[in-house]
């Protein structure tokens, strides 16, 4: 073939770095994943698996939260991460009245929060979010 791309990564980005995850039975992970990369954690949501923890070394610390329809279990999430308070929150479509929380350092659930309602104030007619732990 005479015309050929030559295509160099980095013309388009620079350093990188190449993290090995710790393959586990328990930890698999594989297609299908949204991920968060954190100063000290990567998670990654296993579609149908949840969620897994592993440390900045690419070592498997936990299954943070399990698929299924228990109280403290997921089946259609979004979530985020507090780095400062180490904790995800997570909202459950299947859960219409509240978040579920975990702690990153120990995997404990903490507990639900409930969710945001809408309401306006007399004062100014403006909208205000309640959200508080149940």
């Amino acid at each position: 073939i005479k015309d050929t791309l030559d295509i160099k990564l980095s013309e388009y980005a620079s350093d990188f770095e190449f993290i090995r995850l710790e393959t586990t039975a328990e930890g698999l992970v594989s297609s299908g994943v949204d991920c968060y990369i954190g100063s000290e954690y990567y998670l990654f949501e296993k579609r149908g698996g949840g969620i897994y923890q592993f440390g900045r070394d690419g070592k498997f610390i936990r299954k943070l939260v399990s698929i299924g329809k228990g109280p403290t279990e997921i089946q259609d999430a979004d979530w985020t991460v507090d780095e400062e308070e180490q904790r995800i929150y997570l909202a459950d479509r299947a859960k219409k009245n509240y978040f579920l929380c975990y702690d990153l350092r120990t995997g404990e659930y903490l507990g639900d929060i409930e969710k945001a309602i809408e309401g306006l104030s007399e004062e100014d007619n403006q909208v205000l979010l309640i959200g508080k732990y149940r």
